[in-house]
C-alpha cells in the first residue's frame, strides 16, 4: 500500500495526520479551555509573574522549554496518525469536577492538578494514545511550572534542618536543634518553609529535565542523573543555611546575610551546577546513536472508524464546561451577608463571662477575612477558659477558614512543646491538642477543631471538603473553634478544666453556631 492510498483510507474513514483543520480544531478547543479556567491560569500566571520572591517565578523559562520539546518533536509527531477518543469525555468531566472541589474548598493543589490533568485529558480526546505518547516527556516536564509542590515543604524543611545540623557539629560549633530551630550561642535560626529550598529544587529540576532532553539521556541514566540534580540542590541550600548561621555566630548576628540570603543561595546553586553536568556529561552515551527518522507513511493501517471532529470538539468542550459551570450555579445559590455579623453566647451552668485583659489575650488569633470573631472569657472558681471563634459563611480564594495566613498564635512568641490528637467530651469529640511556652516560661494549653456543615473534624483537608458538602445541603458556614487556658506545670489539670468546659457549654454553643452560619 502506498502513501495515497493509506492517506486515503485515513481521510475517509478512519484517523487523520496533523493538519491544518486538526490545528483549528485543536485551537478552538483551548480557547474554551482558557475561557473556562481563567481563575487558576491567571493565578499561574501571577505566580509566574513574582520574579524576585516567588518560588514558581521559573514558569516561563519552563513553558518555552516544553514549547522547544515539542517543535523538536514535530517530525514524528507529523507522522504520527491521529484517532480521537471518545471515550476520553470521562476524565474530562471528572477532572473538571475536582477542580470546581479545588477553586470552592480553597485547595490549590487539587485546583492546580486539575488543571494540568485536564490539558494532558483534552490533548488525549482530541488526538488519540500515540499522539499524546509522543509528548509525555514536555508534558511532564511542564508540571515542573505547576504549583503543586507544596506538600513537599515539610520533607524538604526537616531534610535542610537535619543536614545543617549535622554540619555545624562537624565543625565544633556548639549546636542545638529543636525540630526546625537551630539553636547557638548567638541566637536562634528558624529553618522555615521559604528556606527549605524548594525554589532551588524546583530550579535543578528545570535544568535537569532540560539537559535530559538535549543528551537523549537512556532511561537509567536520566533517572541517575535527575536523582543527583535534585541531591545537588538539596546540598546547595544546606550549604547556604550553615554559612548563614556561621555568619551570624561570629559576628554576633550582625552579618547582612542573617537577614537576607537569598542571592547567597543562587550563587552556591550556579557553583553547584558545573560539577553536575560535568557528571551528566559523563553519564552520556559515549557513543551518539543516530535514529534512523522514518520518512514515509508506507505500510498497512489497521485502526477503528474515526470520530467526526464536527461531533467531538462540542462534546469535548461541554465537557470541559461541567465543573466551571457547576461552580458558578453553587456560587449564585448562596448571597454575600452584608456587613459583620455578630451572636450572643452565653455559658452555662457555673461558668460566667468575665472581661478581658491583654495579658489574657497574648496568644493574638488572626484569621483574615472572616465574617465574625467571637472572644470571651469564662470563668469558673478560680479557673479560667477562653473561647475564640472566627467564622466564614462564604468562603472564596483569599478569604477562607483553611489558609496558610490563619493562625490561632502568633509563631514568633510562641513555640510548641507537643501536638496531638486526643478524645474530649467522653470521646464524644476530638480535638488538637498543642501547648505552648514562650521566652518568659509562661505556658498555655490550647484546644481547637473545625466545623463545617454541622460537623466536627479535626482535619484541614477534610473540613474544606465538607465546605463542598455545605453547599449541596445548605450549610455553607465554617469556623474554627478554639479553647485556651494557663497552666503551670500540671498538664492533667488544664486538661481537665478544658473538658469541664467542653462538658458543660460545647454542644449549645455548636448548635447555636449552626444556627447563625446557615446562609441562602
Amino acid at each position: 500500500m502506498d502513501l495515497d492510498q493509506t492517506q486515503t483510507i485515513i481521510g475517509r474513514h478512519y484517523a487523520k495526520y496533523f493538519n491544518l483543520t486538526v490545528a483549528l480544531h485543536f485551537l478552538l478547543v483551548f480557547l474554551a479551555f482558557g475561557f473556562l479556567y481563567y481563575e487558576t491560569i491567571d493565578y499561574l500566571l501571577k505566580n509566574w509573574l513574582q520574579i524576585k520572591s516567588g518560588e514558581y517565578a521559573h514558569g516561563f523559562v519552563v513553558i518555552a522549554v516544553a514549547g522547544f520539546m515539542v517543535w523538536g518533536k514535530r517530525e514524528g509527531l507529523g507522522q504520527t496518525i491521529i484517532q480521537p477518543e471518545i471515550i476520553a469525555f470521562i476524565p474530562l468531566v471528572f477532572f473538571s469536577l475536582t477542580w470546581m472541589v479545588g477553586i470552592l474548598a480553597g485547595i490549590r493543589l487539587i485546583e492546580n492538578l486539575s488543571l494540568f490533568m485536564l490539558i494532558v485529558s483534552t490533548i488525549y480526546t482530541l488526538a488519540g494514545k500515540r499522539f499524546t505518547l509522543q509528548l509525555w516527556f514536555p508534558l511532564a516536564f511542564l508540571l515542573i511550572a505547576f504549583p503543586v509542590w507544596e506538600p513537599a515543604l515539610p520533607l524538604l524543611q526537616s531534610i535542610a534542618a537535619l543536614l545543617s545540623h549535622t554540619l555545624l557539629q562537624l565543625t565544633g560549633m556548639p549546636v542545638i536543634r529543636q525540630g526546625a530551630y537551630i539553636a547557638i550561642p548567638e541566637g536562634k535560626f528558624l529553618i522555615a518553609e521559604g528556606c527549605s529550598g524548594l525554589r532551588y529544587l524546583l530550579a535543578a529540576m528545570t535544568f535537569g529535565g532540560f539537559y535530559i532532553y538535549l543528551e537523549r539521556l537512556t532511561q537509567w541514566r536520566a533517572m541517575a542523573f535527575f536523582i543527583i540534580v535534585v541531591g545537588a540542590a538539596i546540598l546547595a541550600n544546606t550549604i547556604r543555611i550553615v554559612i548563614v548561621i556561621i555568619a551570624g555566630n561570629l559576628t554576633a548576628m550582625q552579618h547582612p546575610w542573617v537577614h537576607d540570603h537569598l542571592m547567597l543561595g543562587w550563587y552556591i546553586f550556579a557553583a553547584m551546577l558545573f560539577p553536575v553536568f560535568w557528571v551528566g556529561y559523563k553519564l552520556g552515551d559515549m557513543e551518539r546513536i543516530c535514529q534512523k527518522r522514518v520518512t514515509s507513511r508506507t505500510g498497512s493501517v489497521v485502526l477503528g472508524k474515526a470520530v467526526s471532529y464536527t461531533f467531538l470538539v462540542p462534546l469535548v468542550i461541554l465537557s470541559l464546561s461541567s465543573g466551571p459551570l457547576l461552580k458558578s450555579l453553587l456560587q449564585k445559590h448562596y448571597s454575600e451577608p452584608e456587613g459583620k455579623r455578630s451572636i450572643v453566647i452565653s455559658a452555662s451552668g457555673a461558668w460566667h463571662k468575665t472581661d478581658i485583659n491583654n495579658e489574657e489575650t497574648t496568644l493574638h488569633p488572626l484569621f483574615k477575612g472572616n465574617d465574625f470573631v467571637f472572644d470571651r472569657i469564662y470563668a469558673h472558681a478560680r479557673d479560667k477558659v477562653r473561647l475564640y471563634i472566627a467564622t466564614y459563611l462564604i468562603q472564596e480564594q483569599g478569604k477562607e477558614l483553611i489558609n496558610v495566613n490563619n493562625h490561632l498564635y502568633n509563631e514568633e512568641l510562641w513555640q510548641p512543646k507537643h501536638k496531638l490528637l486526643l478524645q474530649a467530651d467522653n470521646g464524644k469529640r476530638s480535638v488538637i491538642e498543642t501547648e505552648l511556652v514562650n521566652s518568659a516560661g509562661q505556658r498555655k494549653l490550647i484546644w481547637y477543631w473545625y466545623r463545617s456543615a454541622g460537623m466536627n473534624t479535626t482535619s484541614a483537608v477534610i473540613s474544606k471538603l465538607l465546605d463542598i458538602y455545605g453547599m449541596f445541603t445548605g450549610k455553607s458556614g465554617s469556623s474554627v473553634l478554639m479553647l485556651e487556658t494557663d497552666f503551670m506545670g500540671d498538664l492533667e489539670k488544664g486538661r481537665q478544666r478544658l473538658r469541664m468546659f467542653v462538658a458543660d457549654n460545647i454542644s449549645e454553643i455548636e448548635q447555636r453556631l449552626d444556627s447563625f452560619n446557615i446562609v441562602r
